[in-house]
């Protein structure tokens, strides 16, 4: 929890605001963020606050055979007048008078080792007659298990205040006490002694207290950290090692000793001690330190350089440790590093393509097409599609030999294999490898004059496309007339897995789901059919909303469902009608209960079938009666379709704009069952003649004399019999660390000139063992998975892990679609760290994460939309990465695609904030790597089950357990209950308890730029085991009457991963609305929230809340018929103050409450281009609180209108303006600030006069300004933007945000700002995109954003995203792209003096030239600067101690391919990368940062290679390759290889050759190295 300095000291008086204007800026700073970092040293002492009984002195616990006593506060033996222990309740209690001692020993203690030996005590012993001391006894262990003491400190034992505890040195409260010692030789146990030292005795001398036991081996804290930990050669990486003398000694002549490890050198000018430069020495580092004395800290910085000596995958360890005073201070301290591919200079691309080889020469000549959306696979389990014109590449390749190969499956029956099947690709480090496959494609059925028109490629087993069963109606609004509609509604049917149903049902039903029509027929549902409007009674349908659900059903009575639709019917003359009135969708009931729709016909292991194929782009194409969309640019076409085995036959026509149609049929014979492989295994026998430092290469490639090294590889893939879907995966080479795969750009080719697609699946493992097999709807996994424990709201456990995973579910379902039983189980062991950050979306798109160096792939997020008055979720959503957002692993940064908006939409027009809305968070969840490298990885594993008592009743239970050191296991225990009746009731009920806590959690108000302890208590009080419950109920009994309520309690420290803030709360509350008519309805709503019973009273608990008790009663009526429109609202707020402010969290709710609320807006529509109304707002009981006023709503131009609305009052005013877009549809896309949308993706509004109107696709608009002065507190808040889209090529946005307020009866609030326990209370945002797009040729897009904090923090936040993507022609694409945020923070007085709390930018410009017919050349060229900044909050914790790393970088590469003929080719490879890095400390008074070192690393790379293709079998390559690594770093790694191979059999090679390395290190001699000798190589494919 963050800790800030009150700023009203600072008001009062001039003088000393500006001496002391830095001050809470300073502890923004340095307390804003406090974790615990796990290091080497910990108290050895088994039960040293005493809270458990006394045992046998053992390790563990302490011996009582001589009589002290275990005492507790407040209870009788705790002696009279004694105050209770500092950290606890329990204390060991000594007598004056007697003898007695206790003491407990520890093992393993090795001479020259550190003890120290501490305690809190308290005294009234008779300083004239007796005393107790501690001591510590070194002792010698017998062979017998006996001991014999070697030394007794303090020996003599002479009395003196620091060593003696008596009523001289401890009266008056509990003071410290310490003893320490270096063991001496021979010592193997030590005993840590509480006794009486001397004394006469008597019955009156006294007693003493003792409590807070402490002992520790090595007690100065030593840390180290590294800027990053999985690192690149020709990495400059950051070291700070902290050190921290927490004994009561003095050291002379200390000495830090820095082990570098092999491979790897030090920046000689960046070693840095407490920011003064020194010198260091080869090998070891020796860093004198000097006489260190108690308390002293020292940080130690220097940048260690990974030199191109090392090996990729190798872990390597660094470590120190600190001497001195003739023993070690500190056990060793290390950080770990291994060594992953740099994308550029370690890992290869393979490019290629798929073409018609019409000659079979093996070329691709003129007229021979790509042959578009082939599937291959590599070894390493990559899959492939490539694009419309055969083109593919596979990036980010790992040196050495790959497969890549066609699925066969993927080609039209018939097809032959010009080529080999199976390509052999050598990579070696950096450098580009081609694969081109040419197949002759079977004579296509469509007589060549036709061809122009249509062109057909019927394939199988591609299995891109997931079961897809839709349904659209088109229009949505039914306007009904006398007897009949104005139009008879179409329903479009769209489904991949038609040819499964053997019948179909359309249900249409009404509100309270009563059946009104349905349409039925036998076999797959027709392409599309229109309805009358007629019921089944052959009456016309009623005005009122409705639901459309199409069914289908398989031969074994399996159902599937799409989720429900809706749509409304008003009366012709009805007024909204000609206002494109919509009217809101019930959130409960009938339309909620069956939304989901239903899946339980299994497909996941069926056959498929692919249609592709190209026509006139202005052509119509239909499969089977079945539209399909058709490329406007290039015609091309493609549908896949989930079958059943046998022949199918399937007919495909084109048809023109006039009408003209050209028909293609073709039968297929569909299999059960396939089956695909792709093996590599290779065996190299060598020898070598190396000298050197062969410890950094570390591989068996590089030992002298005789070398072996192997490698197996496979990847397969197999449907069984239609029921069975196995993928398996596995590599003995593979060293991955990464979850899940995903690619970071930056560090990639930014184009690759081709349009394929790559699924990295076979690769979502930690470990070299990939298993899939899937069933039904079931799975059994072994690799990275999400836990998924998330259908419960207690007992939910969401990790990103790797191990197994079991899944079950039953294809068999209740009447409400749900499975009738399943179940969940995970086993795995990790070594990472979870975390979760929770962000109060700050209305821009940039977000800082707690924690750097993620674990790629693990990060799940989403967006919460929370209720404004109870806190409780309303609603998330989850985010997709690539499409919703962008992260940056390393630096732990966030870029939304969009800027998320602070608030959502919420039916109520009451509020205590100045800003109206229900408050929206990002929600981040990921692992990261841990502090230390030390620690033992932590076995998860959790189990989750449900069954169905019938249709109505589900019981569930979850068990989750992690093994952790320390006794700190994790137990997660939940049981739950779900009832459905009818199909409109649900009612949920669930109980959990855990055990600790889940994961670390924090909270950040202003896009993590300070992060606080999420949760509305502030204090401890916990219990070893934690409960929490939940009831929760929804029900439409009646037509028109909608009723929902909730139970919820929630014990503070009960731990789920996402319930924090909910903690030491009990609510309840109850919410209905009836709809008297269709444009009137009423609304109720009561939210208790009271905390929970244990935790009061809150002064005795050290417990912070914002109130004891709080009740809102909320009242409304709303009538709208399209002409008329009123809305009334009456709000009651009972709150229930906390008395003392020492335990008040501030909040609106405490500093500005009021009691009764009215709200009331009225609007009268003259006609379709004016709209005026008036509005009024006020409180009851003071004559000031009023605002009255109105606005006028009219058309500007055409489908263009504008609003303006002004409300005045004695209190202050407020004024919504904006904007509105009259769409084709008649749909109108306005809204108020009350009605932005939830975030980014699925968008609901509620009108700025109460309506509610869904937002087109290609545009949206909101505004609102209000202005207030209730209660004191002046504010306003506005928010206003636009999207839109102008014809087919531009479209563009704005949006303005803006909150504010200055009182001085919130001051406390400002206190909470500060504390970063709330939102900044000043705060502008702006932002903007212009975007144009013509097809594929060109896609540009801007964008802006800037938000300003005009509060405390005082600061400002730039982002900018720039992008240009231009095909130059079908052959050569170019791309740039400019990324830019930078964050500051002012002074509190000089606005002029500002410290940058990170920036980062992101450019790059590449060329990619991919021909599409012949391909002689190929390039790949880029130029990227990289500049991270990184955000100054992420190193201000116990691991970075404050220091700063940075880095920046250019890079240029080029990778070029060059096929003199079908013989010869030649390779070319260049890339120059120039990193800095930039070590920093900040001035904790001046908040400077002060540049420590900056250390620049060059590394040039040069490759050539010349390939032979002599025959089919026969191959010679030759390379020279060289890396020089210059300024900080002066290394040069140069070699040569020559290799011939031959097929000997179809799927065996044997190659033999010479290579050549040579490395040298002019800074660091030791880790040069010479290597070089024959071998000879067997590779086997398949």
């Amino acid at each position: 929890m963050m800790n800030f300095m009150n700023i009203r000291s600072l008001e009062k008086q001039k003088s000393v605001w500006k001496k002391r204007t830095l001050l809470p800026l300073v502890c923004f700073l340095v307390c804003l963020v406090s974790f615990n970092v796990p290091f080497a040293f910990a108290n050895v002492l088994g039960n040293g606050d005493f809270s458990q009984p006394l045992g046998s002195g053992t390790d563990g616990n302490w011996d009582n055979t001589q009589g002290a006593t275990r005492v507790q506060f407040g209870t009788p033996g705790y002696p009279a007048g004694f105050s209770a222990p500092p950290n606890g309740q329990y204390g060991l209690r000594l007598d004056g008078n007697s003898g007695a001692f206790t003491f407990q020993t520890k093992d393993n203690v090795k001479p020259g080792a550190l003890v120290t030996f501490s305690a809190m005590a308290m005294s009234d012993v008779d300083n004239t007659k007796a005393a107790h001391q501690m001591k510590i006894e070194f002792k010698k262990v017998n062979p017998d298990g006996s001991d014999t003491t070697i030394l007794t400190v303090p020996n003599p034992a002479p009395c003196t205040p620091t060593t003696c505890v008596n009523n001289l040195s401890a009266a008056g409260g509990f003071k410290p006490f310490q003893v320490s010692a270096i063991a001496p030789e021979g010592t193997g146990r030590v005993a840590f002694v509480f006794h009486r030292l001397w004394g006469p005795g008597g019955p009156a001398i006294g007693q003493t207290v003792f409590a807070d036991a402490n002992a520790e081996v090595n007690p100065a804290k030593l840390s180290v950290s590294a800027s990053k930990r999985n690192v690149k050669k020709g990495d400059a990486i950051g070291i700070n090692a902290h050190f921290n003398n927490a004994s009561g000694n003095t050291f002379a002549n200390s000495n830090m000793r820095i082990k570098l490890p092999n491979g790897f050198d030090h920046a000689q000018d960046s070693i840095r001690v407490n920011g003064q430069k020194v010198a260091g020495q080869e090998g070891s580092l020796i860093i004198p330190l000097g006489t260190i004395t108690p308390g002293e800290t020292y940080d130690v910085t220097f940048a260690t350089l990974v030199t191109s000596g090392v090996q990729l995958g190798k872990t390597y360890s660094l470590e120190v440790t600190v001497e001195g005073g003739g023993g070690a201070l500190s056990e060793t301290a290390r950080v770990q590093f291994t060594i992953r591919g740099d994308p550029i200079f370690d890992e290869g691309t393979i490019i290629g393509k798929v073409f018609n080889d019409l000659n079979q020469d093996g070329v691709q000549q003129c007229g021979e097409q790509g042959v578009p959306w082939v599937t291959l696979y590599t070894e390493e389990g990559i899959k492939i599609v490539t694009d419309e014109f055969g083109r593919y590449h596979i990036p980010g390749v790992s040196p050495g030999r790959h497969l890549v190969k066609i699925d066969g499956h993927t080609l039209p029956e018939g097809t032959k294999f010009v080529t080999e099947e199976t390509y052999l690709v050598k990579i070696t480090p950096g450098i580009m490898g081609k694969a081109n496959f040419a197949v002759l494609l079977p004579p296509s059925g469509i007589p060549e004059t036709f061809r122009d028109d249509l062109m057909v490629m019927i394939t199988q087993g591609a299995d891109i496309s997931r079961p897809n069963l839709d349904i659209a109606m088109e229009p949505s609004v039914l306007k009904l007339g006398v007897g009949l509609l104005e139009k008879e509604p179409l329903f479009k049917f769209d489904s991949n897995y038609a040819g499964f149903a053997k019948k179909w049902t359309l249900e249409i039903r009404d509100e309270m789901g009563v059946p009104v029509w349905k349409g039925f027929g036998v076999g797959q549902p027709p392409p599309e059919m229109t309805w009358n409007g007629k019921t089944e009674n052959g009456l016309m349908i009623k005005p009122g909303i409705y639901s459309y659900q199409l069914k289908i059903r398989d031969s074994k009575n399996r159902e599937d469902w799409t989720p429900l639709k809706f749509f409304e019917v008003y009366n012709k003359l009805d007024e909204r009608t000609k206002k494109n009135y919509q009217t809101e969708i019930p959130s409960v009931g009938d339309f909620n209960l069956f939304k989901d729709g239903k899946r339980s016909i299994p497909l996941i292991a069926k056959p498929t079938v692919r249609i592709q194929g190209k026509t006139k782009p202005d052509y119509e194409i239909k499969i089977n009666e079945i539209p399909v969309s058709v490329d406007p640019e290039t015609g091309m076409f493609q549908k896949e379709f989930y079958v059943e085995p046998g022949e199918r036959e399937f007919t495909i026509s084109a048809t023109s704009a006039e009408g003209e149609s050209t028909s293609y049929q073709e039968k297929v014979q569909v299999k059960d069952s396939t089956f695909f492989m792709v093996a590599l295994g290779e065996e190299q026998l060598g020898v070598n003649f190396s000298k050197g430092a062969m410890e950094a290469a570390d591989t068996d490639a590089y030992r002298d004399g005789f070398t072996e090294e192997g490698r197996f590889s496979y990847y397969l893939k197999a449907k069984l019999k239609g029921k069975f879907l196995i993928k398996s995966h596995y590599d003995t080479s593979d060293r991955r660390s990464a979850l899940f795969t995903n690619l970071d750009p930056d560090e990639y080719y930014p184009i690759y000139g081709d349009g394929s697609s790559r699924d990295y699946e076979a690769q979502d493992t930690a470990q070299r063992l990939f298993v899939l097999v899937e069933m039904d709807k079931s799975f059994l996994k072994w690799g990275s998975f999400k836990t998924g424990f998330t259908d419960t709201e207690l007992a939910s456990y969401n990790r990103t892990l790797s191990g197994l995973q079991i899944s079950f579910d039953t294809v068999a379902s209740t009447v409400y679609g749900d499975p009738k039983r399943g179940f969940k189980l995970f086993w795995t062991e990790s070594g990472k760290q979870a975390d979760h950050n929770e962000f109060y979306a700050t209305g821009g798109s940039l977000y800082y994460t707690r924690q750097r160096n993620i674990v790629e792939g693990s990060e799940k997020i989403r967006v919460e939309v929370r209720d404004k008055i109870t806190g409780m979720v309303l609603s998330s959503y989850d985010m997709t990465e690539g499409a919703d957002y962008e992260i940056s692993y390393g630096e732990g940064r966030i870029l939304l695609s969009r800027p998320l908006s602070s608030v959502a939409a919420t039916d109520t027009l009451v509020t205590a904030d100045i800003m109206d809305g229900n408050p929206v968070y990002l929600i981040v969840d990921y692992e990261y790597e841990p502090s230390s490298s030390d620690l033992p990885e932590i076995s998860n594993r959790g189990i989750r089950g449900y069954t169905w008592a019938g249709d109505h009743v589900r019981v569930g239970a979850t068990a989750v357990e992690e093994k952790r050191a320390g006794g700190q296991d994790y137990d997660l225990r939940g049981v739950d209950m779900m009832l459905k009746f009818g199909r409109n009731t649900q009612i949920t009920a669930e109980y959990a308890t855990s055990i600790n806590k889940q994961m670390d959690s924090s909270v950040s108000y202003d896009g993590g730029i300070s992060f606080g302890t999420e949760g509305n208590l502030r204090g401890n009080n916990t219990r070893p085991r934690e409960n929490a419950y939940v009831i929760r109920g929804q029900s439409q009994p009646v037509r028109n009457l909608e009723v929902s309520g909730y139970v919820q309690g929630v014990e503070p420290g009960f731990s789920n991963g996402h319930m924090t803030s909910q903690e030491g709360f009990k609510k309840y509350g109850i919410a209905t609305r009836y709809k008297f008519t269709d444009t009137f309805s009423a609304r109720y709503r009561f939210d208790s929230s009271e905390v929970i019973g244990q935790l009061l009273p809150l002064a005795e608990h050290n417990i912070a809340a914002p109130y004891e008790g709080l009740q809102v009663h909320t009242a409304q009526l709303v009538y709208d018929d399209g002409k008329y429109l009123a809305q009334a609202e009456y709000q009651r707020s009972n709150i229930d103050h906390v008395e003392n402010s020492a335990n008040l969290v501030p909040s609106l709710y405490s500093e500005v409450p009021f009691e009764h609320g009215i709200a009331t807006k009225i609007g009268y529509h003259i006609n379709d281009r004016l709209l005026p109304y008036v509005k009024a707002q006020t409180t009851l009981h003071s004559a000031d609180d009023y605002q009255v006023g109105g606005g006028i709503r009219c058309e500007l131009i055409k489908n263009v209108f504008g609003y303006i609305e002004q409300m005045f009052g004695p209190l202050g005013d407020s004024t919504h303006y904006g904007f509105e877009k009259q769409h084709d549809n008649g749909a109108r896309s306005y809204a108020s600030l009350r009605s932005v949308d939830r975030g980014i993706g699925s968008r609901t509004l509620s009108t700025a006069i109460g309506s509610s109107f869904p937002l087109t696709e290609k545009s949206r608009m909101y505004s609102e300004r209000e202005h207030t002065s209730y209660q004191g507190v002046d504010g306003f808040a506005d928010i206003l933007g636009y999207e839109g889209s102008l014809g087919d090529h531009w479209d563009f946005g704005a949006k303005y945000e803006r909150r504010h307020l200055d009182s001085s009866m919130a001051r406390a609030i400002v206190d909470v700002v500060m504390n970063g326990q709330a939102v900044n209370n000043s705060t502008n945002v702006v932002a903007g995109h212009v975007g144009y797009a013509d097809g594929k040729k060109i896609r540009a897009r801007t964008y802006a954003e800037l938000r300003m904090n005009g509060g405390y923090p005082q600061g400002n936040q730039l982002v900018l995203r720039n992008s240009l993507q231009y095909q130059i022609n079908r052959d050569l694409a170019f791309l740039t792209k400019f990324d830019y945020g930078a964050t500051y923070l002012f002074d509190l007085v000089d606005n002029n003096k500002q410290m940058n709390l990170g920036n980062f930018a992101d450019f790059s410009v590449a060329f990619a030239y991919r021909p599409v017919g012949l391909d002689h050349l190929n390039f790949l060229l880029k130029y990227s600067y990289l500049r991270d900044i990184g955000n100054d909050m992420q190193f201000m914790n116990g691991y970075y101690n404050d220091h700063m790393f940075h880095e920046i970088a250019h890079i240029v590469a080029l990778d070029a391919a060059y096929d003199f003929n079908r013989y010869f080719g030649f390779v070319q490879k260049l890339a120059w990368k120039r990193s800095t890095l930039i070590t920093q400390n900040r001035d904790v008074w001046s908040l400077a940062r002060n540049t420590l070192d900056e250390t620049d690393v060059n590394n040039f790379l040069t490759v050539s290679r010349i390939n032979f293709h002599v025959t089919r079998k026969w191959d010679v390559a030759a390379e020279y390759r060289l890396l020089w690594q210059s300024s900080a770093m002066d290394t040069m790694r140069h070699g040569m290889l020559f290799e011939v191979d031959r097929e000997i059999y179809d799927y065996v090679r044997l190659g033999v050759g010479y290579n050549f390395t040579d490395f040298s290190d002019d800074l660091r001699h030791s880790n040069d190295y010479q290597n070089s000798g024959p071998f000879v190589r067997m590779t086997g494919k398949f």
